[in-house]
């Protein structure tokens, strides 16, 4: 019989033409969501490090939690599954899905490692299928989400050592990574771990790693 293989996407970029955290801010605003304003832009501002690696996570993720801190989490969760059906959905890439249902159908454990927060990650996750989230964790008390961050971040290095903890979790340690797909320069420490890695509408930096290392290249479109 053969052993399923552990497969990973990474979600903006990669699975959909989105970054979901910052179009998050978007919606809330468009919506008139308190505290929106001066999150997003506060959050666009942190933004522009994203490309060089340079990107202060904490920092933008202490705003980004500003217009949900003291709101329900249900609430959150559903509001999060308007945004991931109605605002997401349209902006998956064609191949990307076509990709997902392929390791589905060859018995691939999958699962997303995202620097969103899992509160929106989750739900974009179901609209492929995939069970397995790993996101940005925001503390919660009394079912309401608070300020506090739970590190660490899903975010470059991050990324390795929050899988090596789920492995761990699902008692899949000796399980290797088979395949991983990003689009991001921060997600090379991911790539580097995989066996199998695949850079997804990379830019000019990210075309000459994958050339370096010998990883694919492709390009995915809606």
């Amino acid at each position: 019989m053969t052993k399923p293989k552990l497969t990973v996407f990474d979600l903006d970029g990669t699975l959909v033409d989105s970054d979901s955290a910052q179009d998050w801010m978007y919606f809330l605003r468009k919506n008139s969501w308190p505290y929106s304003k001066e999150a997003t832009e506060i959050c666009s501002e942190i933004m522009q490090d994203y490309s060089s690696g340079r990107m202060n996570m904490k920092d933008y993720m202490q705003a980004w939690v500003l217009p949900i801190k003291g709101k329900r989490v249900t609430e959150i969760r559903t509001l999060a599954a308007e945004f991931a059906e109605h605002y997401i959905k349209p902006r998956i890439y064609t191949e990307g899905m076509r990709k997902v249902r392929e390791h589905q159908k060859a018995g691939d454990i999958l699962l997303v490692i995202s620097a969103s927060p899992t509160i929106i990650v989750e739900p974009i996750a179901a609209l492929f299928g995939i069970q397995y989230v790993i996101g940005i964790d925001i503390e919660v008390s009394s079912n309401k989400f608070t300020q506090n961050l739970i590190e660490p971040f899903s975010f470059g290095e991050g990324k390795v050592a929050l899988l090596k903890q789920w492995q761990k979790q699902h008692d899949l340690e000796d399980l290797p990574l088979g395949c991983i797909y990003s689009d991001s320069i921060n997600d090379v420490p991911l790539l580097d771990y995989a066996l199998n890695s695949h850079v997804i509408n990379g830019n000019e930096q990210m075309r000459s790693i994958a050339k370096e290392n010998d990883w694919h290249t492709h390009e995915w479109s809606i």
